[in-house]
């Protein structure tokens, strides 16, 4: 879940959405349901997790942008192993 949230906001900014509010939005969503702050078991991040991690992506897309750069992810090598994101990502 956590690479779905990095990959996805660097296909939201590719796509031409402005993405300067995502933040907002999950400091919202911990507000309004607290009990997603933690997810002990999970498979999803919680609020507090997925908000730094939201926050460090935004900064790399940031530099990115700023210095020219290919907006692509930055994916584990073993995602490449595995045949998947690298077909999908240079379409």
């Amino acid at each position: 879940e956590g690479e779905a949230d990095y990959v996805g906001l660097y296909y939201t900014v590719r796509a031409g959405y402005d993405v300067s509010q995502a933040l907002y939005f999950w400091r919202r969503m911990a507000a309004e349901h607290p009990a997603s702050i933690h997810l002990a078991g999970s498979t999803h991040p919680s609020t507090a997790k997925r908000f730094v991690t939201l926050g460090k992506t935004l900064d790399e897309i940031r530099m990115k942008q700023e210095n020219h750069m290919p907006l692509m992810p930055e994916l584990k090598e073993e995602t490449y192993a595995k045949g998947e994101g690298a077909g999908a990502l240079n379409e």
